[in-house]
Formats: C-alpha cells, sequence, structure tokens
C-alpha cells in the first residue's frame, strides 16, 4: 500500500512540476473525449428521432397496390378493383382492423381561378384512411363516413400543399377548385393534417441528415389532398391501392401469408408490400449510415494519443538527469516506467472528466444551433467515453514509459 502511494506521490510530482505540459495533455485529451460523448448523444438522438418518425408511418400497414409495367400494354384485368378490396376484407377478417381502398389522381389545384395553380396528388379514400396512419390534424377533421357515403364535396390537405396554396392562413372553412381534364371541383377544406416527419430542413440551416432522409423520401413526400372515394372514381373503374391495417404488427407476417395467396407473385401488375419489413430495413440502413459517424471520435481519439505520446516523449528527454538521479538512488526499471504511466494516466482521466462535461455542453449548443432532434445521452456513452480516456492514457504512455525506463543513468549523468 506504501509503495503504491509513493508511485503516485512521485508521479504526482512529475506532473506538479510542469504545469504547461501536463496542461496541454489534459486540454487534449478532453477534446477528444467530448468529441465522443457530443457525437454519441447526437447520433443516438438522431436515430431515435427517425425511428419514432418512422414508427408512425405504420409496423401494422400492409400495401397492395398496382405496379404498372415499363413496356407493353396495361391489362386492365390484371389492375386492382373494388372487388379486390372485398375480397381482401373477406380473407383477413380475423387479421384486419381496417381495410381501405385508395385512387390516386394528378390535379391541378388553386384557392380560386384567378390564382396560381399547383399540382397536386388527390387522394380519393374512406373514412378509415385517416385512423390507419395515425395521422394528426393541424385543424378541422378527417373526411367521415357520411362524407364518403354522400360524396360531400369536401377534402382534407395535408400541411405542405395547404401551406403552398393558402400560406400562413387557416385553410378549413376555406374552399379550393381541382382540375383534371373536363373533371372540375370545387370542395370546401374541412381540415388539415400535421406532417408526420419532423426530421425536415428549416430554409437557412445545415442540413446534417440528407442522406439518410433521402433513403426514404419518396414515401415521406406528405403533399396530398384526401376527398371522399367517389368524387374521383366511378363504378368499374381501377383503383390504385388497398391499404390494410393488422390488429397489431404482430399479425403482418400472417396478414401478409394469406394476401400472398390471394394475390400470387406471378400476379404480373400487383404487389404487396409490408410497411413493417420496409421500415425495419430502412432502420437498419440508417443505423448503418449513422454509425459511420463513429468514425469522427476515432479518429479524435486516435490523434489524441499521438498527441499525447509526443508530449510524453518531450517530458521524457526534459527530465533525462531527474531520471538518472533516481535510478542511483535505487529506483528500479519497472518504477521509472510505472511512474510515467500513472502520469499519464492520471492526466488522461483528469482530461476525460472534464471532457465528458464539454461534451455534453457541447452537444447541447449543436441541438440549440443546427439540429431538428433532441439530443439522447446515455450512461454507457459515459462509461465510454471514461474509459477511453484510461485507455488513452495507457497506451501514449506505453512508449514513453518503456524509454524512460531503459535509460542508462551513467551515460545521462555523463551527458550533462
Amino acid at each position: 500500500m506504501k509503495t503504491a502511494q509513493s508511485h503516485f506521490g512521485i508521479a504526482l510530482s512529475g506532473v506538479l512540476q510542469r504545469p504547461l505540459r501536463s496542461l496541454l495533455t489534459v486540454l487534449t485529451a478532453s477534446i477528444a473525449i467530448a468529441s465522443v460523448v457530443a457525437s454519441m448523444a447526437i447520433l443516438k438522438g438522431g436515430r431515435r428521432r427517425i425511428r419514432e418518425d418512422l414508427s408512425k408511418l405504420g409496423l401494422d400497414i400492409i400495401v397492395v397496390q398496382n405496379i404498372m409495367p415499363s413496356f407493353g400494354p396495361v391489362l386492365k384485368s390484371k389492375l386492382l378493383t373494388m372487388s379486390h378490396a372485398e375480397q381482401v376484407r373477406d380473407e383477413l377478417r380475423g387479421d384486419a382492423e381496417a381495410v381501405a381502398p385508395a385512387v390516386y389522381r394528378r390535379y391541378s389545384v388553386s384557392s380560386s381561378p384567378g390564382d396560381n395553380w399547383t399540382t397536386t396528388t388527390v387522394i380519393g379514400t374512406t373514412a378509415e384512411f385517416g385512423g390507419m396512419l395515425n395521422l394528426k390534424l393541424k385543424g378541422g377533421r378527417f373526411l367521415g363516413e357520411e362524407n364518403v357515403l354522400r360524396q360531400h364535396p369536401v377534402c382534407v390537405m395535408d400541411l405542405a400543399i395547404k401551406n403552398e396554396i393558402f400560406g400562413n392562413e387557416d385553410a378549413v372553412g376555406k374552399e379550393v377548385e381541382m382540375v383534371r381534364g373536363k373533371s372540375r371541383l370545387r370542395l370546401e377544406v374541412i381540415g388539415v393534417l400535421e406532417d408526420p416527419y419532423k426530421l425536415r430542413k428549416p430554409r437557412g440551416q445545415l442540413d446534417t441528415v440528407a442522406m439518410s432522409r433521402n433513403i426514404f423520401a419518396s414515401r415521406l413526400e406528405f403533399k396530398n389532398i384526401y376527398v371522399p372515394l367517389g368524387l374521383v372514381w366511378k363504378e368499374g373503374d381501377n383503383i390504385g391501392t388497398i391499404l390494410v391495417k393488422t390488429r397489431n404488427a404482430d399479425r403482418v407476417e400472417a396478414a401478409m401469408a394469406k394476401l400472398d395467396r390471394l394475390f400470387p407473385p406471378e400476379e404480373q401488375y400487383i404487389a404487396v408490400l409490408s410497411q413493417k419489413e420496409w421500415i425495419l430495413e430502412t432502420f437498419r440502413s440508417v443505423y448503418d449510415f449513422t454509425g459511420y459517424g463513429n468514425i469522427i471520435w476515432i479518429i479524435m481519439v486516435a490523434v489524441a494519443a499521438v498527441m499525447i505520446k509526443t508530449i510524453s516523449l518531450l517530458s521524457v528527454r526534459e527530465r533525462y538527469r531527474e531520471i538518472a538521479i533516481r535510478r542511483t538512488e535505487g529506483a528500479t526499471k519497472g518504477a521509472i516506467g510505472l511512474q510515467f504511466g500513472l502520469e499519464g494516466i492520471s492526466l488522461c482521466a483528469t482530461g476525460g472528466l472534464m471532457g465528458i462535461g464539454l461534451g455534453i455542453v457541447m452537444a447541447k449548443v449543436v441541438e440549440a444551433t443546427i439540429l431538428r432532434w433532441e439530443v439522447a445521452f446515455s450512461l454507457s456513452a459515459i462509461l465510454i467515453a471514461a474509459g477511453l480516456s484510461v485507455v488513452v492514457g495507457i497506451v501514449s504512455s506505453i512508449l514513453p514509459a518503456k524509454h524512460a525506463a531503459s535509460l542508462d543513468p551513467i551515460e545521462v549523468l555523463n551527458m550533462h
């Protein structure tokens, strides 16, 4: 015990005798560890937000849709019809909570005939559609059963298209005009849907998640207008999609198996897609991509270790005479090596503790100024950072300690 205290006391004395080099070592270690804490918190927060946003799209949703051929004629008998929707309801009676057919049309839309027109997708669907994707209303309400049955001239807008047509004005209660060929509709806006995907890049702000967002950008447009099915579809027409909401996410596989029998893979123009499978695959892609962000702190830690090793070697060179005197007084090579090792570890550990605090502050500053999500700290990340500070201290001290222990005291004293 006394020997250990003696070694530590000698190491502490060496640290205090060279405050500038010790301070430089502490600062280098603290910056490296701060990068570990901050980057881990930023990446974890980003992954959590992406998971939350994608989960809103529905892990319990199955999509049956037409696949248009890239060449050749489109055979109407192969496309989805309303009878297919009824077959799906019957087949999934025990597995499905709701089934909603949908028809997609492109319309030119304006708040009044004289205003600028914009083209968007108009989705004709049923009242069940609104509750299937966990969509939230910014104002008003979604289509009701009465609206669909009686084909009321009403519509619901996604927030993005509302902003494009009405700007910052409240759209609920106002009318829009929609034109597609000879078809012309004038509808009252009864609701506006929030954008469920919060990880959007605001104007003028650094886009830190562009690549991960591009993975699923096509699914996250949310720039549609929803109308009662009968306004854009008539008896005998094809439909574009059948949306199925299973009773829970665990029933998806059983429902998929039944739908694969109903729409076998050899059906050339109909596909059955599980959003659960797509979302989980997207999670994996996003996690892989954001995992590359760890390279930042790995490089920082490696650079810090090299810098600290260089500082320690310079310290050894300055202390040749001290080392020689200690050797002539009976200090062993092991004791000399241990002294410099303890110095490096204690300085890096101190820098690590400072770096943890600095990393938390850095992450919060980045969150407030750049990010579109909250950073997420975890005990495991803090422990990893603390452990890395000790590892850096050990790794960066091995060579200097070995060099100090190998010095011949007589040669050193003759040189001085």
